[in-house]
C-alpha cells in the first residue's frame, strides 16, 4: 500500500506573510512600530498576542482572522517548497490529503458572510494545487475541512495517515492524535517545538524527512 501523507492548510500550505499584521493595523488594533523596529514579516503569533491583550481581545482577534481568511486571502501564497514536495509525492506515488480545521463562515459577525471553505478551495485551484495539468495534483476529494479539532483528528485517523504535517504543536500533541501517525511540526522559526516531535523549519526539510533518498 502507498504511504499516506496528511497536511494541514492554514499556516502550513498557505503562507499569509504579513496579512494578519496588515489587517490588525488597518483596524487600529496593532501598532505598525513593530515592523519599523524589526523590518520584515511580523509573525502571526506576535500580532495575536498584541490584539488579544486589548479589551475584548478575543473578539478583535476573531475579526482579524475573519478578514484574512476571506477578503485578504487572494494576497496569500504557497509556502516555498510545497509545490516541489507535492511533485515528489506524485513521483513516489504517495497519497496526499489536506485535512484542516476551518469554519464554513467567518467567526466575526463584522465580516460579510462568505464560504471560507470554498474560498480556500478556490485559492488552491489558483495556485495549481488542484490542477492536474500543473503536475502536482491533489484530488478535490482529498481535501477535508472540519468544524472542530476533534473532527480533524478523527479524519486523520480515518485516512490512516502515515505522516501528518501541522504548524500547531497542540494539535500534534493532542491525546486524540493517532499514535500510528508520525508527527511533523512545521515551524519556520522553530517556536514551541517539543523535543519529542520531528520539527522542520521549511518544506525542503519536510521533503528530506519523508524522502531521505531524494
Amino acid at each position: 500500500m502507498p504511504l499516506v501523507v496528511g497536511v494541514d492548510f492554514d499556516n502550513t500550505i498557505i503562507d499569509y506573510g504579513d496579512l494578519f499584521f496588515r489587517a490588525a493595523v488597518a483596524e487600529g488594533l496593532c501598532s505598525d512600530s513593530a515592523q519599523v523596529q524589526q523590518p520584515g514579516v511580523v509573525a502571526k503569533a506576535d500580532v495575536r498576542q498584541q490584539v488579544r491583550a486589548l479589551t475584548d481581545g478575543e473578539e478583535k482577534w476573531q475579526l482579524v482572522q475573519s478578514i484574512v481568511y476571506s477578503q485578504e486571502l487572494v494576497h496569500a501564497r504557497l509556502f516555498a517548497g510545497v509545490a516541489e514536495f507535492l511533485r515528489l509525492c506524485q513521483q513516489h506515488e504517495l497519497v496526499v490529503y489536506v485535512i484542516s480545521h476551518k469554519t464554513e463562515v467567518p467567526v466575526s459577525p463584522a465580516v460579510p458572510a462568505v464560504n471560507l471553505r470554498q474560498a480556500a478551495l478556490d485559492w488552491l485551484e489558483r495556485q495549481g494545487v488542484l490542477e492536474p495539468a500543473i503536475g502536482f495534483l491533489i484530488p478535490r476529494q482529498h481535501v477535508f475541512f472540519h468544524a472542530t479539532r476533534q473532527k480533524k483528528l478523527a479524519s486523520i485517523r480515518r485516512q490512516q495517515c502515515d505522516y501528518f504535517v501541522d504548524d500547531l504543536p497542540e494539535v500534534l500533541a493532542d491525546p486524540g492524535f493517532p499514535a500510528s501517525t508520525e508527527r511533523i511540526l512545521f515551524s519556520p522559526h522553530r517556536e514551541g517545538a517539543p523535543p519529542e516531535m520531528t520539527t522542520c523549519a521549511s518544506w525542503h526539510e519536510i521533503s528530506r524527512v519523508i524522502f531521505p533518498e531524494s
